[in-house]
């Protein structure tokens, strides 16, 4: 990466070290979540966690967060493996056996489970990042030979996005073998505007695979933190669960 991009590396690794410590048994009942980079959009109804320090340990202290979808009746959902199409050739430039995974806080909150089930991944998420950030990050990781032939795309909890959004992805990842979209689940009004997105641009392409995270996660309001989403316990069964049915599609 670039090194304007170190003070969300530096974020990413604060908040890496701090989960290692909630799945070491220390007590701590909430995920850790950072200051985004860039400001969220004024509409935003969700109240992040904030921070304190408690015996020389960080803690999360989670503040309520109002929920305005609908209840849902509880229902079964597979992570079983789509049927995919054969990998493509990737593009020259492209690391061969490479899983870059980019996405927001929620892709921190999956990174031990993905990395246990997905050989290969690289991460490049970062608290509060937006779609276009995701965009930026994807065509510097081309430009420097860090991208890999198969990209995993978490992003979308933190505002909505349209159809340009997903073509300026499309575009930044031409030529990888496949791009593995994940369905947002989060509390606000773009949750379903955001998958519909994901899901018209997905028939669009190809190499393209959708995660359908959202269906599963509002079957399972236990995995999430007071029973809300979008963040769940690092190490938890909402992580394994996400990170399943992201490994099915790589």
């Amino acid at each position: 990466m670039n090194s304007p991009a170190s003070p969300r590396r530096a974020q990413r690794a604060i908040a890496l070290l701090i989960g290692a410590v909630l799945v070491c048994g220390c007590g701590v009942a909430a995920a850790v979540v950072h200051a985004p980079a860039k400001p969220l959009p004024t509409s935003v109804s969700t109240t992040l966690p904030t921070l304190r320090v408690v015996g020389g340990l960080m803690q999360s202290q989670l503040s309520p967060r109002p929920h305005s979808l609908a209840v849902r009746p509880r229902t079964r959902h597979s992570t079983s493996a789509p049927e995919l199409p054969p990998l493509a050739k990737p593009a020259p430039g492209l690391v061969t056996g490479r899983v870059t995974a980019i996405g927001d806080s929620v892709m921190i909150d999956i990174e031990p489970a993905l990395q246990a089930d997905v050989r290969g991944v690289v991460f490049d998420a970062y608290v509060g990042q937006q779609w276009y950030e995701g965009v930026q990050d994807a065509q510097n990781l081309r430009a420097t030979g860090q991208l890999g032939s198969i990209v995993v795309i978490e992003l979308g909890t933190n505002g909505p996005i349209d159809g340009a959004d997903f073509t300026a992805m499309m575009q930044a990842l031409a030529g990888v073998s496949r791009v593995i979209f994940v369905t947002n689940f989060v509390p606000d009004y773009w949750q379903n505007p955001n998958n519909a997105v994901i899901e018209a641009g997905a028939r669009q392409y190809r190499n393209v695979a959708v995660a359908n995270w959202e269906p599963l996660a509002a079957a399972n309001p236990e995995w999430f933190y007071g029973g809300v989403g979008p963040h769940m316990p690092i190490g938890g069964p909402g992580a394994q669960a996400m990170a399943r049915l992201i490994a099915n599609c790589v």
